[in-house]
């Protein structure tokens, strides 16, 4: 699945969040609500944080 481009994206490697985020790529899931998020997204191998602006 791809990832969509909003006006403000934040995208991180998933490899990178599973080795130096605390409780890898499960509590980034939880920290920012990506499941039930309508516009935070992940891939196979992305998470993005989406956002209406830069602010």
């Amino acid at each position: 699945m791809p990832i969509f481009i909003h006006l403000a994206n934040l995208v991180f490697e998933k490899n990178i969040l599973e080795a130096k985020y605390f409780g890898g790529c499960e509590q980034f899931r939880i920290d920012w609500n990506i499941a039930c998020s309508e516009v935070h997204q992940e891939d196979d191998e992305l998470f993005s944080l989406s956002a209406m602006n830069i602010d």
